[in-house]
């Protein structure tokens, strides 16, 4: 077999959420299959959106 496996970072998730350096399609490339996240950077995004969520939460309860 001939493909790359490649961890991908919270930096670069957010890269790619912004649309930079055509990430996308590198993904694509190598397949979504072969990119991985550590468990890290699985709590990271989990924090930011339930800490993103609280802090909208509160700004529509001060309203």
């Amino acid at each position: 077999m001939n493909y790359e496996e490649i961890f991908v970072g919270y930096e670069y998730l957010c890269l790619l959420f912004k649309g930079k350096y055509e990430l996308d399609l590198k993904i694509n490339k190598i397949g979504l299959e072969n990119c991985h996240i550590s468990i890290i950077t699985q709590a990271e995004l989990q924090f930011g959106v339930e800490n993103s969520a609280e802090i909208r939460k509160a700004q529509n309860q001060s309203f």
